[in-house]
């Protein structure tokens, strides 16, 4: 059971969450690929199942000019992002209708887009700051625990 209030709901064990987040569906794969394969096809075929598995995880809804809408599935939690061309003056990021508004045109995200690893390390900041700030912290304090254990969780493979 986790403290989040997001996820108060009945959890599994980390056994089953990584599997849904596909960490021993690589595992599995590449521990026959390891024994006989060479370093250089063992990386390409990590891609090629990670890729595999994060499509069924973010699918687009919406692709136009102006915005890509994609669905995200986060263990049992479906998400709704927008990343949207909103101005550089306006917010980085921010919640309305349910929905997490990106804003492309944010200096920040202009900066980084190049970088794959750093765009992606910063678009799950900005996810999990707007679930954080949905979730009503009781401090800032907290604000910055939550936001920092559900990176890590998203982030980090044990």
């Amino acid at each position: 059971m986790h403290d989040l209030p997001l996820f108060s709901g009945n959890m599994e064990s980390d056994k089953s969450l990584e599997q849904n987040l596909g960490a021993t569906t690589l595992g599995k794969k590449m521990g026959k690929a390891i024994k006989t394969k060479q370093p250089e096809d063992i990386s390409m075929m990590s891609k090629k199942i990670t890729n595999r598995h994060h499509r069924s995880l973010v699918k687009t809804v919406l692709r136009d000019k102006n915005r890509l809408v994609k669905r995200v599935k986060i263990g049992g939690l479906n998400l709704v992002c927008s990343l949207s061309h909103l101005g550089e003056t306006e917010a980085e990021s921010f919640v309305e209708g349910g929905i997490v508004f990106i804003n492309r045109d944010h200096p920040l995200f202009r900066e980084i887009t190049g970088n794959e690893e750093l765009s992606s390390y910063h678009l799950a900041r900005l996810i999990t700051q707007e679930l954080v700030k949905l979730a009503n912290p009781l401090n800032i304090t907290q604000a910055y625990e939550w936001q920092s254990r559900l990176l890590t969780d998203a982030l980090v493979t044990k």
